[in-house]
């Protein structure tokens, strides 16, 4: 088991070995190996992965702009909005490999998200983090760390990023 201090976060780039990598879940393992690159080059998402110094890749997760309609919004999400959607970050897709599950590596990907949509929302605006969680567990995982389902689907998590950046500001103290 790898420690979290010893994992190093880097965008992805082709000399990074993404064909080993096995979360446990075939859409996420082929979208590191096949489509993760291409979507980058085509300025879909940027993703950023994880590794044990060894070149293993532990862990990666995929930040795209987006937008959400404020009717799949509670009020205090939406409120003050001038606009039928809500500008945002979405965390597409956060997976750990099966060997580094359990040991706090999710969390720390998370944080790290997190802490580059914050400073993406200060530099170009952005009011809320969306992630598509894959199943219930990982709904129940975003949960602990602030996220709420949206109206209509549970898998659909929001944070408000003013609420993130409050959790930063508490930290930092």
């Amino acid at each position: 088991m790898v420690k979290i201090a010893q994992l190093h976060c880097k965008r992805l780039n082709d000399s990074i070995n993404c064909t080993e990598f096995d979360c446990g879940v075939e859409p996420l393992n082929r979208f590191l190996a096949v489509r993760a690159l291409t979507e980058m080059s085509q300025r879909l998402s940027v993703t950023t992965a994880t590794s044990n110094g060894e070149g293993a890749v532990a862990g990666f997760y995929s930040i795209s702009p987006t937008q959400i309609g404020k009717e799949f919004l509670s009020k205090n999400i939406g409120r003050g909005v001038p606009y039928e959607t809500v500008p945002g970050m979405r965390i597409g897709r956060l997976a750990v490999h099966k060997d580094h599950q359990g040991n706090g590596t999710g969390a720390m990907l998370l944080r790290h998200a997190l802490q580059k949509c914050l400073k993406m929302s200060e530099e170009f605006g952005g009011r809320v983090v969306v992630v598509d969680a894959k199943n219930d567990t990982a709904a129940a995982f975003y949960s602990r760390y602030g996220f709420k389902p949206i109206k209509d689907d549970p898998l659909v998590l929001v944070l408000k990023v003013s609420t993130l950046a409050k959790i930063e500001t508490h930290s930092n103290s």
